[in-house]
């Protein structure tokens, strides 16, 4: 039985982490509680103990699944290895502001993503000494940065993902402007549905159900 503990502070960010259905549960709060501290003292051999009391307590039908111990052993896997790293601090403030694609042509990148797509754009901008474009388009709180060179290149292989919560409307929308989608196919992350279709220049780019 483990039976060191933390403080509560250290334990609440650390049920942050966990899928909401978790986050309520005073027994999972306690198993957090004990390992990450009992994990302090001897790594390897409290993981081990801690993992066995998963075992011991999703063992009951009326507790928890086995599908969530993945969700409680990785993010306490991830709080034990992360907390002395550089960028533990700052994890929990840090966003995904913009993602960056290249593209060859910007009039294919405007048709596609401004006019097809209804992408807003934030900001464009032409360099003096080359003959390229950026574009910055907005996705809701995120952004898409596209350079464009505009010249004839072949391009490495683009991928971009994003998230919706009425996927089929989405899908309808796409199909009946013209755009070519994937059948539905679980993400391989999540397992939630997901779609895909390409842009200019072959990006291939999912869309999973939020």
């Amino acid at each position: 039985m483990l039976k060191a503990t933390i403080d509560p502070d250290t334990a609440a960010k650390i049920v942050e982490k966990l899928a909401p259905e978790l986050k309520a549960d005073p027994d999972i709060k306690k198993i957090i509680l004990d390992v990450a501290a009992a994990a302090g003292e001897d790594g390897e051999a409290k993981y081990k103990e801690f993992t066995d009391k998963l075992d011991e307590y999703i063992s009951d039908p009326n507790k928890i699944k086995e599908k969530v111990k993945h969700d409680i052993v990785s993010t306490v896997r991830w709080y034990l290895y992360a907390r002395g790293r550089t960028l533990y601090p700052f994890l929990t403030n840090i966003a995904l502001p913009r993602a960056t694609i290249l593209a060859t042509d910007e009039e294919a990148v405007w048709d596609f993503y401004v006019t097809k797509l209804g992408l807003r754009l934030r900001k464009q901008t032409v360099p003096l000494d080359s003959a390229g474009t950026s574009f910055l388009l907005g996705m809701g709180k995120s952004g898409l940065v596209i350079h464009c060179s505009n010249e004839q290149e072949e391009l490495p292989k683009q991928y971009v993902t994003i998230s919706v919560k009425r996927l089929p409307a989405l899908k309808k929308r796409l199909e009946e402007d013209g755009i070519k989608v994937s059948d539905y196919e679980p993400d391989v992350f999540t397992d939630h549905r997901s779609i895909s279709f390409e842009g200019p220049d072959g990006v291939r780019i999912t869309v999973v159900e939020d």
